[in-house]
């Protein structure tokens, strides 16, 4: 077995947890294929029960280090996001590395809110009350085609919620740790592994991949911004320091660094994760009035 294939056999959450289904209930859960570029793409639609007729959307993108595809929590996730923000939630089940290396699921990814937007009134959510939400890997991807829909005019999303995002592609994660316990090395050559697969050395400082080397003109004018990253991720400082250029820019963001969070708290509802939820539920209520 190849770094690939046992990376992949161990993630976590590979198991549809069919007691957390039952907690969050959805009107509706089907899958979609959308055209792109590159043929079809894969996306689940979780409609939650509500007494209005139209509802807001919201697109997110899973985590896995973009090599990790679609898997088992990520059906209850979904409903929970649903739920939490009275919202269509479409989770789209990107192609991933190496198999599908930078920008595949970034054009992917753009191409379907293309779609949606011409699409919208199929699936009764209003066109303008559509944002963003990405985890880890899944939040990069959606910074990214955000910056996308910015540079080729086209409406921008009410918000993007970015969890624990990886914003510097370029710095070799060994780099990004304090301390050099077996845990930071296995994590680290995990890191190293993962950039490998998904990008050429050579455009790891492009503003796709890595948004903390972007200017100021590139992030003004950009949506609000919900930026929660895990007190003991490594990743925390990367994701500040974005926040930081996107305030500084003129940008209105929300920061959270959760205290005693690890990386993928939120979804693999760890320690922190209901204050993480509660952050995103509370800008969608803000956003989505």
């Amino acid at each position: 077995m190849n770094d690939l294939e046992r990376i992949r056999n161990e993630a976590v959450g590979q198991e549809i947890d069919e007691e957390l289904l039952k907690q969050y209930p959805v009107k509706e859960q089907r899958e979609l294929e959308i055209p792109t570029r590159h043929g079809s793409v894969k996306a689940y639609l979780y409609r939650p029960f509500s007494e209005h007729e139209k509802l807001p959307l919201m697109i997110n993108f899973h985590g896995g280090g973009f090599v990790k595809g679609y898997r088992g929590r990520d059906f209850a996730f979904s409903r929970i996001l649903a739920i939490g923000c009275e919202a269509v939630v479409l989770d789209v089940d990107y192609k991933t590395a190496p198999e599908y290396r930078y920008p595949y699921a970034i054009e992917e990814g753009y191409d379907l809110v293309c779609y949606v937007y011409e699409h919208c009134e199929e699936w009764d959510v209003e066109l303008d009350r559509i944002a963003f939400s990405g985890q880890s890997a899944g939040a990069n991807i959606a910074t990214a085609i955000t910056f996308m829909l910015k540079e080729s005019g086209k409406m921008l999303p009410k918000f993007v919620s970015a969890s624990y995002p990886p914003y510097d592609l370029y710095k070799d994660p060994a780099d990004k740790w304090i301390t050099d316990s077996e845990e930071a090395r296995k994590n680290y050559e995990t890191g190293r592994l993962y950039n490998d697969w998904y990008i050429d050395k050579e455009r790891r400082k492009e503003l796709w991949a890595s948004p903390v080397y972007a200017d100021v003109k590139q992030l003004q004018g950009l949506p609000h911004f919900l930026i929660i990253c895990a007190k003991e991720d490594p990743l925390n400082r990367e994701a500040l320091e974005f926040a930081k250029m996107l305030m500084e820019a003129g940008v209105t963001v929300t920061v959270k660094r959760v205290p005693g969070a690890k990386h993928g708290f939120l979804v693999r509802r760890t320690q922190g994760y209901e204050m993480a939820e509660a952050l995103i539920f509370g800008v969608a209520r803000q956003y989505f009035k």
